[in-house]
């Protein structure tokens, strides 16, 4: 099943909302998020959006963010009609009250007044608010019982919670709607203020850090996935916004095609030279065999075991009617797998 891709708002966090889904259209993205500021959007904001979207076919994926806050206004019900209004699916809450039965309810509040716009409400866990982690999250979920409610993860957040795939893995996939993916080191920030720039700006394209995407897209299948990837870096190297939005689609998108050999995809492309994994994502590489493949043929690929919805745990059990895909499959992983002896060996 193919995964919807989404170019988060995040990426572009001083781009304006109707800029930001022609920059997602120009980069080829079929979805984006959208940044709702309360203090300044306007009906005339609504209105913008809704005709970029309308004319460009981009889904507006999600809308954010809602965060309750003591002596602060949210904006829940205006965001809400905004995003009923452009045709958002989902909707991110998290919050900065320490409360857990006021965020319980505020919650329930957003998802109730959102129901009859068949819109979700996600809530989302941040190590640097006080919805911090995955049970938190799942339990404000479960306790408003709201059939238009889910949880979020963000995997950087994941991560920095301390929580793993295998967390993930006990709780019943559907309360997952959708993802956030990005990659980080794998080290953890140990101050408060390390945490919160490496969320705003520290983040890399996936496969260039070491968190553990494929595990997390194996444990949370089929779902869309926004790629949230704040990073300062990108943003300083991708002035353009369409420019940087082109950047992380390549990634993204080799990512999400590639899902039945993404764990193996990934594990190889942390051991291999940079240039050689640059090569994988951005243009040819050349087998053992001396024949050339491309990011299409990859893509392509991707495409025929996707179509055909493959299950298959090992080359062994790959389906007989498929032997064209897996005599290429075999050698795309040989290439991988001779690369990164060469890499560790160092020869």
């Amino acid at each position: 099943m193919s995964r919807l891709l989404s170019l988060a708002a995040g990426v572009h966090p001083t781009l304006p909302p109707a800029d930001m889904v022609t920059a997602a259209a120009g980069a080829g993205w079929p979805a984006c998020g959208i940044w709702f500021d309360g203090a300044t959007w306007t009906s005339a904001t609504t209105k913008e959006v809704k005709k970029r979207l309308d004319d460009t076919g981009v889904i507006a994926l999600d809308m954010e963010p809602i965060i309750p806050a003591d002596g602060a206004d949210d904006y829940a019900e205006q965001l809400i009609e905004a995003a009923a209004e452009v045709g958002a699916r989902f909707i991110l809450f998290t919050s900065r009250k320490k409360d857990l039965q006021a965020n319980i309810d505020r919650y329930a509040q957003a998802c109730d007044f959102a129901a009859p716009h068949g819109i979700t409400i996600v809530c989302e866990f941040l190590p640097i608010f006080p919805l911090n982690t995955l049970p938190m999250a799942a339990d404000i979920v479960c306790q408003a019982n709201r059939p238009n409610s889910g949880v979020l993860i963000d995997n950087l957040h994941l991560s920095r919670s301390g929580s793993t795939p295998s967390d993930v893995a006990t709780y019943n996939k559907s309360l997952f709607p959708y993802i956030q993916i990005a990659d980080a080191p794998a080290q953890l920030p140990t101050k408060f203020e390390d945490l919160l720039d490496e969320a705003i700006n520290g983040r890399s394209c996936p496969g260039e850090g070491a968190l553990p995407i494929a595990e997390l897209l194996q444990v949370v299948p089929d779902v869309p996935i926004s790629f949230e990837v704040r990073s300062r870096a990108l943003r300083d190297g991708f002035t353009d916004a369409t420019e940087r939005a082109k950047h992380l689609w390549k990634f993204a998108s080799i990512l999400a095609y590639l899902a039945p050999i993404a764990q193996i995809l990934l594990a190889h492309l942390r051991l291999l030279d940079k240039d050689i994994a640059m090569k994988i994502i951005h243009g040819d590489i050349t087998l053992e065999s001396g024949k050339v493949m491309s990011a299409q043929d990859v893509h392509q690929l991707a495409d025929e075991l996707a179509v055909n919805d493959y299950e298959w745990t090992s080359l062994d059990s790959f389906p007989a009617e498929a032997q064209c895909s897996r005599t290429r499959l075999q050698s795309f992983i040989s290439f991988l797998t001779f690369q990164s002896i060469r890499k560790q060996k160092k020869i």
